[in-house]
């Protein structure tokens, strides 16, 4: 995962303090075209960028790191200890302080935050003194569809911590983007659905962006995402990390030409890489550095892998822990430990001891409060679903069918072989209106797939470690 830049000089942390790497001393950002002129001008990116360079780039010790994170998390929390109702109640009812004396104890004090929690009382845990401007939906790994209200503002907040990252590798924001992804704005109906296609679409071309659809992963397809790219001769690419692999297996014999557009990176995003092999397959037919970005829809960045010393391995994963206070719960007994986030800014819907529902690697012997490195994310490991008559498709596409249907709690693809069934647990939905709802999202998204069987349970099944997946491949058994 090499660049232009020098990573040798990276150092892990030592002792109590953060080294410097030089890939952080030397990010510099940003010089000016037209095109990237009224971005820059309505957003001040690059002034923002540069401070948060600065700021990321000081040399600090672990207990100035966590005083630091400290102070905001009580900034923080003396506003939403007013204003949120959950909050409010744990303050007045004296299960927890206005003010904490140490991170561990606002992490003994304060109790976690689940999807589950947040689908069944919203409100409680939102800040009633504006009114949402977006909506977050998300499903991911847990199979939970959850809506998250925010404020526009939010994006103030983590817009910088994106591009500081990947100017580690040369990418600014004028740089060309070909991205292969979801096209969730198809999922949607009627006029207001087309309007948003309609104003993605013009913001793509602005921005130079060009979007090739993710969900359909068969060669053929994959090929011909190859011969796009080859064609926009993008400065970067960024993808679903099985669709990534999934591309550069299909392109493996174009090397050559993918070499010569000398890419500055390829990032994925969206689940963990469906093989061990992934990254220095995609390294070896696309030429470029691999980078991981890790976060999701309610959050944006939260971590992002740093440029490796060994072009066939992933960078460890710097956290942005200037945003995000991350903690990692009691370990698995594979070692992975689960996430739980705070956000240390203001949020409508303010993220305290959010469990993401993902887990992650930490190295022995550091604290699990206030992570600023994971070695490793675990989960989201959503691979390829291959049909009944053939072909491929992503996983993402049920997940955006069934995102948004009505009274949907939690989902479920069973896959044996090539035989799909989505299981759905709706306790007291109109079953028939959740049916069409999906099927007509599934024929939008992906006809192929829009006759999968679709059944409601009170139970929707579970691993042998108790852990109920998004998507669940069955062996021995009928789905």
């Amino acid at each position: 995962m090499l660049n232009r830049r020098n990573p040798t000089r990276d150092r892990p942390i030592r002792g109590r303090e953060h080294s410097v790497p030089n890939w952080l001393q030397r990010a510099g950002y940003f010089s000016v075209t037209p095109r990237a002129i009224a971005f820059m001008r309505s957003s001040s990116v690059a002034a923002r960028v540069r401070k948060r360079i600065a700021e990321y780039s000081t040399r600090i010790s672990e207990d100035e790191r966590a005083a630091w994170q400290l102070a905001s998390l009580n900034t923080i929390w003396a506003v939403i200890s007013r204003r949120v109702p959950a909050h409010a109640e744990a303050v007045n009812s004296g299960r927890a302080p206005r003010k904490f004396k140490s991170i561990e104890e606002y992490s003994r004090l304060v109790p976690e935050m689940t999807k589950h929690d947040v689908q069944l009382r919203p409100e409680f845990f939102t800040d009633p003194s504006r009114p949402a401007e977006v909506m977050y939906t998300t499903g991911g790994s847990t199979g939970e569809p959850t809506s998250i209200p925010g404020w526009k503002s939010e994006a103030r907040y983590l817009i910088p911590d994106r591009w500081m990252a990947r100017a580690w590798y040369g990418i600014t924001p004028m740089d060309n983007l070909f991205m292969i992804w979801g096209h969730s704005h198809l999922a949607g109906k009627g006029t207001g659905a087309a309007i948003k296609g309609l104003l993605r679409r013009a913001k793509d071309r602005l921005l130079g962006y060009q979007r090739f659809s993710a969900y359909n992963l068969d060669e053929r397809r994959m090929t011909q995402a190859g011969d796009a790219i080859l064609r926009m001769k993008p400065a970067y690419l960024i993808g679903y990390s099985g669709a990534l692999d999934m591309l550069a297996r299909a392109n493996a014999h174009r090397a050559g030409a993918f070499a010569a557009l000398k890419l500055k990176a390829v990032i994925a995003s969206g689940e963990v890489f469906p093989a061990g092999d992934s990254a220095p397959v995609i390294r070896a037919a696309l030429g470029a550095p691999v980078v991981m970005e890790y976060g999701s829809i309610e959050t944006g960045v939260i971590a992002y892998t740093v440029p490796s010393a060994s072009p066939d391995q992933l960078g460890w994963f710097h956290v942005m822990w200037r945003s995000y206070l991350l903690e990692a719960g009691d370990p698995e007994p594979d070692g992975s430990r689960p996430l739980l986030i705070t956000a240390l800014f203001p949020m409508k819907f303010p993220l305290v001891r959010y469990r993401i529902g993902d887990e992650a690697m930490i190295a022995r012997g550091v604290s699990p409060l206030g992570l600023t490195r994971l070695e490793r994310v675990v989960g989201r490991t959503l691979e390829p679903v291959a049909l009944p008559g053939g072909g491929v498709v992503h996983f993402d596409v049920f997940e955006q069918a069934v995102t948004g249907a009505p009274g949907v709690r939690r989902f479920q693809l069973l896959v044996q072989g090539t035989e799909l069934t989505i299981n759905i647990y709706a306790p007291g939905s109109d079953h028939e209106a959740v049916r069409r709802y999906i099927r007509a999202a599934l024929m939008r998204l992906e006809p192929r797939v829009a006759a999968t069987p679709i059944v409601f349970t009170d139970r929707l099944l579970q691993t042998v470690a108790g852990k109920t997946p998004a998507m669940l491949r069955l062996k021995g058994r009928a789905a």
